[in-house]
């Protein structure tokens, strides 16, 4: 669920930063992620026999979207939605009623135009995502941007964790053979 609140606060961030009426931004930027984010997923099943069966249920959020995976895609979403309803709204893409309509129903109406224009690319986006063999935003930025990153740092740190347990097994006595470091520069000369 971490991925809303992004959503939301980068869209309300992005429109303040510019001006504009935070809210419109924050709104804009939620339904676009809401545009990217399939209604469907795979579900497991275990029958009464045993068997097990995968199916693909229709008309749900999945979580996985709005958890870990969709944080990178939040953060976007969040930042370019709310961006191009300021560049839309910059350029006089509203409509404009009479100074007699109430000024609530009057902004309702200026932002429905850009906010239109952005659900509209994003949903474009959707579409020519599903066409990859990746199917949504989500997997696309996933595995191109986020797995990477992930595994990156997972790595450096997980060897610099090991590095300094096998430090502190030299250093309290334990023998260096009880330690997995393989191929480390930071405490190869430490090895008694």
């Amino acid at each position: 669920m971490i991925a809303l609140y992004l959503v939301i606060s980068f869209g309300y961030s992005t429109a303040k930063s510019f001006d504009k009426k935070p809210i419109n931004g924050a709104l804009i930027s939620l339904g676009s992620f809401l545009m990217l984010t399939p209604f469907e997923t795979v579900g497991t099943f275990k029958l009464e026999n045993g068997d097990m069966i995968s199916q693909t249920i229709s008309n749900v959020i999945p979580v996985s979207a709005l958890g870990a995976s969709g944080i990178f895609v939040a953060m976007f979403v969040g930042i370019l939605a709310a961006r191009f309803y300021v560049f839309l709204d910059d350029r006089n893409f509203k409509i404009k009623l009479p100074k007699s309509v109430p000024e609530n129903v009057s902004n309702m109406f200026e932002t429905m135009i850009p906010a239109s224009l952005v659900f509209v690319v994003f949903l474009i986006v959707r579409v020519l995502c599903s066409l990859t063999s990746l199917g949504t935003v989500q997997n696309l930025i996933y595995g191109i941007i986020q797995r990477p990153l992930v595994e990156y740092w997972r790595r450096i740190l997980g060897s610099s964790y090991l590095c300094r347990f096998k430090y502190l097994c030299v250093v309290t006595g334990y023998s260096s053979q009880c330690c997995l470091c393989v191929n480390c520069t930071t405490c190869s000369g430490n090895v008694a």
